[in-house]
């Protein structure tokens, strides 16, 4: 809560007004985006997601399938390593980010060690 006090300098005029009240902050949101897992074997899924605060009032996705998408997560399979981003808006202003889901080989030295004991 804040109070303000507006007082006049015309001449003869002894008037003031004070207000007083509680305000609403007005951010546009700060947007993180996190894949799950962020490094995969080719074929398998991973899911996005979009956090935002303060709070989105609505979500746009660009890169691979989740384009068309304007919820807060997205599940995707790529077959190569492959960027997304998603964009968070509010009546204050927007927030881009953005997160790569990398797609690599199936690394076998934790097998090969095992065959080799």
């Amino acid at each position: 809560m804040g109070t303000a006090k507006v007082t006049s300098d015309a001449a003869g005029s002894p008037h003031s007004v004070i207000l007083s009240g509680t305000g609403i902050a007005s951010y546009a949101p700060v947007c993180t985006l996190t894949a799950n897992p962020a490094r995969m074997q080719s074929k398998r899924s991973a899911v996005l997601s979009v956090s935002c605060l303060p709070a989105a009032t609505s979500i746009t996705w660009t890169g691979g399938t989740c384009a068309d998408t304007t919820a807060a997560t997205c599940t995707v399979s790529p077959t190569t390593t492959t960027s997304y981003s998603a964009t968070g808006v509010n009546s204050f202003g927007s927030s881009t980010a953005s997160a790569t889901v990398t797609v690599g080989p199936v690394d076998l030295a934790p097998i090969l060690m095992l065959l080799l004991d």
